[in-house]
């Protein structure tokens, strides 16, 4: 939750100071700082202390990152920005789990993601400040640093109203992570007991999901570069009513084979919902860190209560009767069409990006094919 507000606070300060490539800068430069000190910590109390800092560090650079992505490659941006966190997870996962189980000591797990912040703040040293454009936005705002109820009127949108503007695509962001992390909260323990998956049937499903997600993205999702706001909405209920779905197949699971073609849909699904979501907020709103950022924070936000929520429903009802949480779908599908305003046009528009999905699949099948 600290995360959470993190996000916000510091996606909100990006967008005032307009200074997005200092924020990405700091965020990993002071991410990297605090997973070293894991090392430091000796009890209980030090090392919640750490991890308290480590949901402010990690929460200053995302915001600032999502609109510098935005700003620098547009549509293209945000997309192959999402795609790398998918991979980026995946590696970050199977590595930091090779070196712990290699070695037995956590310590070197903490000291490989400091390292993996620090060359991310190196990297970031290679971004320019900005175009003319960024700087002459940099100046207005300092020329009224002295005036600043004009400068914010003219220039700022209060949290209420980002939030009012774009309350279906939260609500509907909220209610599906909620269910997801839910079911992720006793994925490993149900594919473990009910399926008998062993340790490494159980991480490649997860590497499926991951792959999946980064192929999507960059081989498919790019191709939708020049799509506009209307059928941003399209691809988030594209992506809400196959989210539904990949959870109704978790409900039915009995087998190994089973998880693979859910597995994939499930990538396809996160893959549309959250760049899709990306999009329409960095497309539709002026202050593009702090939409973004107020995503991010209900991404963290859902992961808290999903997994309270979990657990809970799996010590009364069982494992199984946690992967029904895909009705919360269900709802989060009807949010976004009310939103939509008009269904039967979002219906045909949707029918079309299915299409547009299916023949680019194709497309990019066939190249595979012929290398």
């Amino acid at each position: 939750m600290v995360q959470a507000l993190s996000y916000i606070y510091f996606g909100r300060l990006s967008d005032k100071r307009r200074e997005m490539v200092r924020f990405v800068r700091i965020g990993f430069l002071a991410s990297a700082v605090v997973f070293y000190m894991h090392i430091l910590a000796y009890d209980g109390l030090t090392l919640f202390v750490i991890r308290l800092a480590a949901g402010i560090t990690t929460g200053i650079h995302a915001g600032a990152l999502l609109a510098l992505a935005y700003e620098r490659g547009k549509n293209n941006g945000i997309t192959l920005l999402a795609s790398l966190g998918s991979i980026g997870w995946l590696v970050g996962t199977l590595s930091s789990g090779l070196i712990q189980w290699l070695s037995g000591n956590y310590n070197l797990a903490f000291i490989y993601a400091g390292s993996a912040f620090l060359a991310g703040f190196i990297v970031s040293l290679y971004i320019g400040e900005g175009n003319d454009k960024e700087k002459k936005e940099k100046d207005r705002y300092k020329y009224n640093n002295n005036n600043k109820d004009d400068h914010n009127k003219t220039n700022e949108k209060s949290l209420y109203s980002i939030i009012k503007g774009n309350w279906y695509i939260y609500s509907t962001f909220m209610l599906r992570h909620l269910g997801a992390s839910m079911t992720w909260s006793i994925f490993p323990i149900f594919l473990h007991e009910q399926l008998g998956l062993n340790s490494l049937e159980i991480g490649s499903i997860y590497a499926i999901n991951a792959v999946t997600q980064f192929l999507f993205m960059s081989r498919v999702m790019t191709r939708m570069d020049n799509v506009n706001v209307i059928q941003h909405h399209h691809i988030i209920l594209l992506g809400t009513a196959s989210s539904a779905l990949v959870f109704l197949l978790y409900y039915n699971l009995y087998s190994y084979l089973h998880l693979i073609p859910a597995q994939i849909v499930l990538g396809v699904s996160w893959s549309l919902l959250y760049v899709g979501s990306l999009l329409r907020l960095m497309n539709g709103n002026k202050n593009k860190a702090t939409a973004g950022s107020l995503l991010e924070a209900i991404i963290s936000s859902a992961i808290v209560l999903g997994s309270i929520l979990g657990g809970i429903m799996a010590e009364h009802y069982g494992l199984r009767s946690v992967l029904a949480s895909f009705a919360l779908n269900i709802i989060a599908f009807v949010i976004i069409a009310i939103g939509s305003r008009n269904i039967s046009t979002l219906i045909l528009s949707t029918n079309r990006m299915v299409y547009s999905v299916i023949a680019s699949s194709r497309a990019v099948a066939s190249r595979m094919k012929r290398l």
